[in-house]
């Protein structure tokens, strides 16, 4: 009798280990529990018309490997009577979804997403996937064929943080615990605690002194700007300055006088920061000569700005006032024309496609772009 209390408890322990990860009815994971590290593969019973008779079934994997997503392109190929596929998990990935399927048909398991956690040494779901998990939830999942619950969401928040904020916690993963906790007394008292931790960076502190003044604590984001301004003497704060003369500017040469003198300041290499300023102001100075008419070096300061679909974009937008206005039409149709053929070379070599978007993403994407893009040139 002893024994079979034991069995059962045991049976009973295994599928409550189980239990954690995901199963899906049409969808199945070997192994189960993967690891990161292990090779996969994935079986699949497909209901959709059509595609029991096909070949192979393209679809894509969307891997979570630190708070960054990695898409990669997969191809389930017949097999007796399933489609089976697999891939190699990375070292540092934490969970993964599967979407079946391309733009005209697609299956993810009804707009819920197949999604699977990969497993710690113990055989659970490592702890940060849950923290993911929430986020797809609320609204990053929707490329990966994941609708937004607040119930799920919640779910695994709740999950993640049970025991909970760690004290390793960085900047990010605090502000997003008290925000989604709504508790604004311990982010304020967390903002306010903020030179004395560790690890806090120049764009850490503009974000704070945003957050302090939004939750109407204006004297503690004066504090926070002050003990920015002198940890980070040449920091972003410094765009504060920079961004009203640029703006106050009403000609591309006024803008560009006020970009050179700005340039001038820059001792060495560019910061991240300083090169987004250059970018963004030289983004409008490009715009401006668009706008009086100098097509030409507008052009010139956009090949330097963007490239891709980017650029694509770019033209368009550059091509559009003109348009609208019925001005400099033949200057603005060649900029617009431009546009669609970049993208129709991109559609091709596909050299700036995002990691997080798979080859399908992308090409939605590019389409999407040339039905509004094609809509300037027509009209114009």
């Amino acid at each position: 009798m002893r024994k079979i209390v034991v069995a059962i408890f045991f049976l009973q322990l295994s599928k409550l280990v189980t239990a954690q990860q995901p199963s899906y009815s049409k969808l199945q994971l070997q192994p189960e529990a993967p690891k990161a590290g292990q090779s996969i593969v994935l079986n699949y019973q497909p209901d959709m018309p059509g595609w029991k008779k096909a070949a192979s079934i393209p679809a894509a994997v969307y891997i979570a490997i630190g708070d960054r997503i990695e898409a990669r392109d997969l191809s389930f190929k017949k097999n007796k009577s399933s489609f089976t596929t697999g891939f190699t998990i990375p070292d540092s990935a934490t969970l993964f979804i599967v979407k079946i399927g391309s733009e005209k048909q697609i299956d993810n398991n009804d707009n819920k997403g197949y999604s699977f956690f990969v497993m710690d040494e113990k055989g659970e779901p490592i702890k940060s996937a849950f923290r993911k998990m929430s986020q797809l939830y609320k609204s990053e999942g929707r490329s990966m064929g994941i609708n937004e619950d607040e119930k799920k969401a919640s779910y695994y928040f709740d999950k993640c943080y049970e025991n909970g904020l760690p004290a390793n916690a960085g900047y990010e993963e605090t502000l997003n615990y008290y925000q989604t906790k709504k508790d604004t007394l311990g982010l304020i008292n967390y903002l306010t605690d903020l030179p004395t931790k560790e690890g806090i960076n120049d764009i850490n502190y503009s974000s704070a002194v945003f957050y302090a003044n939004q939750y109407q604590h204006k004297p503690i984001g004066k504090l926070l700007l002050a003990y920015q301004k002198l940890k980070f003497p040449d920091g972003i704060w410094r765009t504060r300055d920079i961004y009203p003369l640029f703006n106050a500017a009403k000609t591309a040469a006024a803008k560009q006088a006020l970009l050179d003198s700005f340039s001038a300041t820059i001792k060495g290499e560019p910061q991240d920061w300083q090169k987004r300023v250059i970018s963004n102001i030289n983004s409008n100075i490009s715009f401006m000569h668009a706008k009086e008419g100098n097509f030409a070096r507008a052009e010139q300061i956009a090949d330097k700005t963007a490239k891709g679909t980017e650029l694509a974009e770019f033209y368009n937008n550059l091509a559009w006032p003109a348009a609208e206005k019925g001005q400099n039409l033949e200057e603005a149709a060649v900029i617009s024309k431009k546009s669609l053929d970049i993208l129709e070379k991109e559609k091709t070599e596909l050299l700036e496609k995002p990691a997080e978007l798979s080859t399908a993403d992308y090409l939605k994407r590019i389409s999407n772009m040339e039905g509004m893009f094609a809509d300037t040139y027509a009209y114009i």
